[in-house]
């Protein structure tokens, strides 16, 4: 009778563990909350070349290159595992500074004169390319308890029949 109480319990805890495995395997919920960047193709020679330039450019670190394919609302989509060059998408880079002084990366002549060498320089003119983004992100030594960072983002939208780049609002 012992053995039979044993086995049952041996039992019983097993498909409790596998009950537990399987609720986490496959509930949505927890594998829906994390959000991943979809997989991002290899830096070309010219995004390589861009990245060296904004870095020696100043105290910039962190450069960051990312796609992003849009959806018909023209909006990010994030969530995608892979990116399809062959279809409507976001080219965004972003970079930090602890150097509070660079203020013409705030122009939006600046930016748009970037935007036209990223269009046109880095990605070829592509006819997916139909928005760029450029990140600066000005980091700030002195807080440790909290975040102060300030993030200032320019996006240009690109007009596809004049290929014309204008800041999107």
């Amino acid at each position: 009778m012992l053995k039979k109480n044993v086995k049952i319990s041996i039992l019983a805890l097993l498909l409790l563990s596998l009950v537990v495995v399987l609720f986490f395997l496959l509930n949505p919920f927890y594998w829906g909350m994390r959000r991943r960047i979809p997989e991002q193709p290899e830096l070309t020679l010219q995004e390589r070349i861009l990245i060296t330039r904004i870095e020696k450019s100043g105290d910039w670190f962190g450069v960051h290159r990312s796609y992003a394919n849009l959806d018909s609302l023209g909006n990010a989509d994030w969530n995608r595992n892979t990116i399809d060059t062959n279809s409507d998408h976001l080219f965004s880079i972003s970079s930090s500074t602890y150097n509070h002084t660079y203020s013409n990366n705030l122009e939006e002549e600046y930016n748009l004169k970037l935007a036209y060498y990223i269009k046109d320089s880095v990605l070829n003119n592509s006819k997916h390319i139909r928005q760029i983004e450029i990140i600066w992100i000005y980091r700030d030594r002195i807080d440790h308890s909290g975040n102060r960072d300030k993030t200032y983002r320019f996006r240009f939208i690109r007009d596809t029949m004049s290929n014309i780049l204008s800041q999107s609002q």
